[in-house]
């Protein structure tokens, strides 16, 4: 059985997404096209260069490692938007029950 998070809890935890999802979305702002342009390019060098098979693992694994830390940051901000939302809709709903 799950427990159940307190008003206070739940209003830490979406600030807390809300806050990462800020950061994640700086990141991406400043850094994310730029960042996963060159990371293609050099892929596609590191494939070139690479002399065998073990070589060429490590150009797909690097590659999906930096393509997977794209995805997580783009999530990120897609889960501090919804924490935001939800945090500015209770805010607007105590502020008309009080």
């Amino acid at each position: 059985m799950a427990v159940s998070e307190t008003a206070k809890e739940k209003k830490l935890r979406l600030t807390h997404e809300a806050q990462q999802g800020r950061d994640a979305e700086e990141m991406l702002s400043r850094f994310g096209d730029k960042w996963v342009e060159a990371a293609g390019e050099k892929a596609l060098l590191d494939l070139l260069k690479a002399k065998n098979q073990d070589e060429l693992l490590q150009v797909q694994a690097d590659y999906r490692a930096a393509t997977n830390l794209y995805g997580r940051l783009r999530s990120a901000v897609a889960k501090g938007k919804r924490a935001a939302e939800m945090l500015h809709k209770e805010a607007i709903n105590n502020g008309n029950n009080g």
